[in-house]
Formats: structure tokens, C-alpha cells, sequence
């Protein structure tokens, strides 16, 4: 008899099985059926009767922007018996929700919300004493220009298309004769490494006080080690800044060097939207097959 269960991961993880576990010692792996590749196999021992609830509750992972002072925060959650305890923390702060039902809570502040990225801690209890706990991410700031890229050319600035014209790798010395040049957007490869949120800044500081704008990007080895928290701090640090022109998420990750997957890439670029609904989000790939 095959006692084996298969899961297909459509996210990522971790993942939880749909039916109580017998108790006993389990095994798992892995596999990648494109490439038909199997991971080793590791293994837990499962001790619970299968009749004890152990299914901790699942958060929706909903990040999202705050378009008014005073909007509410929303958090979702679901349980197989019901949620019946909520906590949240609001930028490390415990608050108390104006409502909590058995599948969401709505928070307001007795202040308007700040600009920038407000970081929102969801715990939650069942009946059981199963629970869990999940780091959302949201932001505020004034209205800002939309941007869209144009798949047939150029770009739409609140209705207005434009065509860019932007030189890579410039440093702020050079601006004033970018400038000059008719160069209106301008990039550095220091946001994908180390460069600093403050640094950017400053860099966005100098290009917009030359009539430029520029294309922010992300630490590489923060992408591929998988750092959310790290894009949701830049998106929030410089969203609301006239300089920024666009995200530029990454520069040829189908490298093998640099790589990220396409799948990571997504989950990258719709959290980004989900916290500035402002700004294009750019990949540029490489098309070396070789």
C-alpha cells in the first residue's frame, strides 16, 4: 500500500498537510519534477492522537498602501475551528483593534499615519492553543504621480506619455552635465549592493535638485536570500521621494551567478506594488542562453 502523500507547492513555504498525521515517524522530501530532482529525505515524529486539534491558524499575507491619514488596517486569518484570540503589534507597539470578528480585525490610529513603512505584527489563538503569528507591511504617503510603462513605448505620467532618455551608472558629480546633455533619468549600481537607504537618498536629493530622476534598485544578495523586509524598508524610505522614478528590481537574474527565480521575482514585485501603487517595477534580463 503507498502511504505516501504529495503536496504541489504552489507557494512557498512553509505549507501545512490537509489531514491529521497518524502519530509515528514520518519522512519528507522534495522534488522537482521539471528537472527530476529529489532531495535527501528528513523526517519528524508525529506524537499527537489524531483527534487533538494541532492546526495553528493561517494570516493572509496581504501587505498593502494606506491612501488616507486615518485609513484602517485590515488583517484576515482563517482556522479549521475558529480564531478566538487576536493580538497585534503596530511598529513593535502592542494595539488594541476597534473590531475583531472570526475572520478579520480592523485597526485605526488615534493619529494619523506617518510616511513611510509601518510594520504590523498579527498573532493568532484557536480554541486549542494552536497559534500564529505573521509580519505584515504597510505605507503611507501624500498622493504621489502615477507612472506606467507603456508596452508600446515611453511611459504615461499621470496621463501624459513621456519617452525616457537615461544613462546608467552615474554618480552625483556628474549630474549637472547629465543634465545638461538632456538626460532626464539617471541610475547607480550602489542600491544593488550595500548602498544604504540614507545613501539614496542623498542620491535622489542631488539628482532631483539637477531636474533628474533615477532607478532605484535592491541589494542582489538580500533578493536571492529571500530579505522582504528588507525591500518593504526601501519601498517605504523612498516612495514618497520626487527623485524616484522607478523600482528597478534586478538587473539580469537569469545569470547563474545572481539568479532568482522567476517565481520569487513575482512575489518580489507584487509586494512592491502592493506598497507603491506609484511607481513601475523593472527586471532586465540578460537572454544568454549559452
Amino acid at each position: 500500500e503507498d502511504r505516501s502523500l504529495s503536496y504541489p507547492l504552489e507557494a512557498f513555504p512553509p505549507i501545512s498537510v490537509d489531514r491529521p498525521l497518524a502519530p509515528g515517524r514520518w519522512h519528507w522530501r522534495v522534488r522537482v519534477p521539471d528537472i527530476d530532482l529529489v532531495s535527501t529525505s528528513w523526517e519528524f515524529i508525529q506524537t499527537a492522537p489524531v483527534n487533538r486539534d494541532t492546526t495553528e491558524p493561517v494570516i493572509v499575507e496581504r501587505h498593502g498602501f494606506l491612501g488616507s491619514p486615518h485609513e484602517s488596517v485590515v488583517v484576515q486569518y482563517s482556522d479549521n475551528v475558529g480564531v478566538t484570540e487576536v493580538q497585534l503589534t503596530v511598529d513593535g507597539l502592542e494595539v488594541h483593534p476597534q473590531t475583531i470578528t472570526a475572520t478579520e480585525a480592523r485597526y485605526v490610529p488615534p493619529t494619523p499615519w506617518s510616511t513611510g513603512l509601518h510594520r504590523v505584527g498579527v498573532t493568532a489563538r484557536d480554541a486549542a492553543g494552536n497559534e500564529a503569528f505573521r509580519e505584515l507591511f504597510f505605507t503611507h504617503c501624500p498622493p504621489m504621480p502615477t507612472i506606467t510603462w507603456n508596452q508600446t513605448g515611453g511611459v504615461t505620467v499621470d496621463g501624459q506619455k513621456r519617452f525616457l532618455f537615461g544613462l546608467y551608472g552615474v554618480h552625483e558629480p556628474d549630474f549637472a552635465e547629465v543634465a545638461e546633455a538632456g538626460f532626464n533619468f539617471v541610475h547607480s549600481y550602489r542600491w544593488d549592493g550595500a548602498g544604504s537607504n540614507a545613501e539614496a537618498i542623498a542620491y535622489l536629493d542631488a539628482a532631483h535638485g539637477h531636474g533628474l530622476q533615477a532607478f532605484i534598485g535592491f541589494h542582489r544578495r538580500l533578493l536571492i536570500k529571500g530579505d522582504e523586509a528588507f525591500v518593504a524598508e526601501r519601498v517605504g524610505a523612498l516612495m514618497s521621494h520626487p527623485g524616484l522614478f522607478a523600482w528597478y528590481l534586478y538587473d539580469e537574474p537569469d545569470l547563474d551567478f545572481q539568479y532568482v527565480a522567476p517565481k520569487m521575482l513575482t512575489r518580489y514585485y507584487h509586494l512592491i506594488k502592493a506598497l507603491d501603487p506609484f511607481h513601475p517595477v523593472i527586471v532586465t534580463c540578460a537572454g544568454d542562453s549559452a
